[in-house]
């Protein structure tokens, strides 16, 4: 949308609003007399409360329009002088306007003047803080971020209580608005890795910012903050994207951090020993069934040769086979309403558990 102004006429500018959102139910106008100047109240029901602003406007209906001096009196004085709860920066275009609206703000719009005034009257439905899904853990904490950006930097500040966290509010150069925040520490973080990060996001171009999912858990974006690094959050998406990432920091987790160093090193190899088992236990019991059987146990290789015979499938076939299906069962068992993914998970262990009970 092109940076077109707002117009002085009332009128003008709410025929214009008509325009765009007329055909949508949720769009929201009221005229009304504040100090003898006809203003009008523009918002989005769904995102704003109208109970809110009613309160903070009829503060003003009593108002002397001789002491405010016309409409533009009255826009300086809820910008600079009222204790109304108004955003500092007038609304002077059209693409500033819809932002805003999008955003849970409701604007007034002044006869007379081009410019309007926001005020922070969001209340949109939102999701309570809940404990995380897919990091589980026994001591750390157990809040999770949620789709609110705002609500997301709160979560951040509140756990990192120092005045050298920066919080950047920017809005994507994307179709829908995105907005997303660039957090760090400015005493730790490298000033070039922070100026290129936050070039990059300021080039971004496509129709809707996708989803980065690297951690729900406001406890280890803090944890990656005390490291130096940035935290990208994006409006709508309740995980935390970090930056820069390392492969080794998939084996982290913040209970290491709760436990003695023994005994968290112990599970941390742990956890390397099956990350390299899954990765290449598949491609070396072909290798090893197919070209280099004498390297297995005898009694071992009598149950495979057995179960080869009886097997229609050459090795590297059959194991791609299983691969697949164990990957279908994971989907299923992610993917499926909750009363049916139980049901696939048992169903895909019980198939497993025979498989191998079978095979010896």
């Amino acid at each position: 949308m092109t940076q077109k102004p707002l117009y002085r006429s009332l009128d003008a500018n709410l025929a214009l609003l008509e325009e765009m959102f007329g055909r949508s139910d949720d769009f929201y106008t009221k005229r009304l007399m504040l100090a003898g100047i006809p203003c009008a109240i523009v918002m989005f029901t769904g995102l704003s409360s109208p109970e809110k602003l009613c309160r903070m406007a009829l503060d003003m209906l009593d108002r002397d329009p001789a002491m405010l001096g016309g409409g533009e009196g009255l826009c300086d004085y809820l910008l600079t002088q009222s204790r109304v709860p108004a955003e500092p920066d007038a609304v002077e275009d059209c693409t500033a306007l819809v932002e805003l609206l999008s955003n849970g703000l409701s604007v007034l719009l002044i006869d007379g003047v081009r410019r309007g005034v926001a005020f922070s009257t969001q209340e949109m439905p939102q999701r309570s803080i809940s404990t995380p899904m897919s990091e589980g853990n026994l001591r750390g904490p157990q809040e999770a971020f949620t789709e609110l950006l705002r609500n997301n930097i709160s979560l951040l500040r509140r756990q990192f209580r120092t005045g050298t966290l920066v919080a950047e509010i920017s809005t994507a150069r994307t179709r829908a608005k995105t907005e997303y925040c660039l957090c760090y520490d400015s005493t730790l973080a490298p000033k070039e890795t922070i100026d290129a990060l936050r070039e990059r996001l300021e080039r971004v171009e496509i129709p809707v910012l996708p989803a980065a999912a690297y951690t729900e858990r406001p406890a280890t974006a803090c944890a990656r903050l005390c490291e130096g690094k940035a935290v990208v959050l994006v409006a709508g998406c309740p995980y935390a994207l970090i930056v820069p990432s390392f492969f080794a920091e998939h084996f982290e987790c913040l209970d290491d951090y709760a436990s003695g160093a023994v005994f968290a090193g112990l599970i941390r190899i742990l956890k390397y020993l099956a990350f390299l088992l899954a990765v290449f236990g598949p491609g070396l019991y072909v290798m090893a069934v197919a070209f280099a059987p004498e390297i297995i146990p005898i009694r071992l290789l009598t149950k495979l040769a057995q179960g080869e015979a009886s097997t229609p499938l050459p090795p590297m076939l059959e194991m791609l086979c299983v691969t697949l299906l164990l990957e279908i069962v994971r989907e299923a068992g992610l993917r499926a309403p909750q009363s049916i993914s139980h049901t696939v998970s048992l169903v895909g262990a019980l198939i497993i558990g025979e498989t191998a009970v079978s095979a010896g």
